[in-house]
């Protein structure tokens, strides 16, 4: 299996513990990517809140 190259996009289930990890993972790689199907839950959104406090550039859909 190849390594992905940016611009990378990743559909998810809308399930929590997937969405956790879809977050963190893209937190970590390199490059940009979009992540559809994430559940906007209010434990995303501070997962979502830890990698931007870590340096990572997260936007939602819709956000500037």
């Amino acid at each position: 299996m190849g390594m992905l190259r940016p611009p990378h996009r990743i559909v998810v289930p809308g399930d929590k513990s997937v969405s956790h990890r879809a977050v963190l993972f893209n937190a970590m790689a390199e490059g940009e990517a979009r992540i559809t199907g994430l559940l906007r839950s209010e434990d995303v959104e501070r997962t979502v809140q830890a990698v931007r406090q870590l340096g990572a550039e997260v936007a939602w859909e819709g956000e500037v």
